[in-house]
């Protein structure tokens, strides 16, 4: 999986590509001295988490896939269901909120579980990373939200790719 993210993730974009700005890919590159490898593999392949309606964790990993999604558009809508999503990409982190999430603040309140782990992330990370906030009616948020899912990306997406290796 992460040599299908690294693929279609940033560090390995073609610099013409206008998805990646050029100080981004240079500023990657040069991070990746000085992270430990856990953070590189959040880099290539980002964490996808999401909470519920309530600020609680619901699910601590996602795949990167719009399938993800789907629990929180198609589910009952329960206290348990999916309502905001978290992405932690290292240098940005996107929390995304979803219909559901309405009634939630934002941004979350000082306490609350997703403020607790991006202000840990802050303090931990050896570059603070950029926080965006996309609420449900947020069509630019939600866009820069869904260019971190990468599996569906190519020819048949991620099945496609195994596909083709075999």
């Amino acid at each position: 999986l992460l040599a299908y993210a690294m693929l279609w993730g940033a560090l390995l974009r073609r610099p013409d590509d206008d998805t990646v700005h050029p100080d981004s890919r240079a500023a990657e590159l040069a991070l990746l001295n000085r992270l430990p490898p856990a953070l590189v593999s959040r880099l290539i392949y980002p964490v996808l988490s999401s909470y519920t309606a309530q600020g609680d964790l619901a699910f601590p990993r996602h795949s990167l896939s719009e399938s993800a999604l789907s629990a929180a558009y198609e589910g009952d809508g329960g206290d348990d269901s999916p309502a905001i999503f978290v992405l932690d990409a290292v240098l940005e982190v996107v929390v995304a909120y979803t219909p559901a999430a309405a009634s939630y603040p934002c941004p979350p309140p000082a306490g609350s579980a997703i403020r607790k782990i991006l202000d840990r992330w802050r303090m931990e990370r050896p570059v603070a990373p950029r926080v965006v906030y996309a609420s449900a009616n947020d069509e630019a948020g939600w866009q820069r939200f869904r260019s971190y899912l990468v599996e569906e990306r190519g020819e048949g997406g991620f099945v496609g790719f195994l596909d083709g290796l075999a």
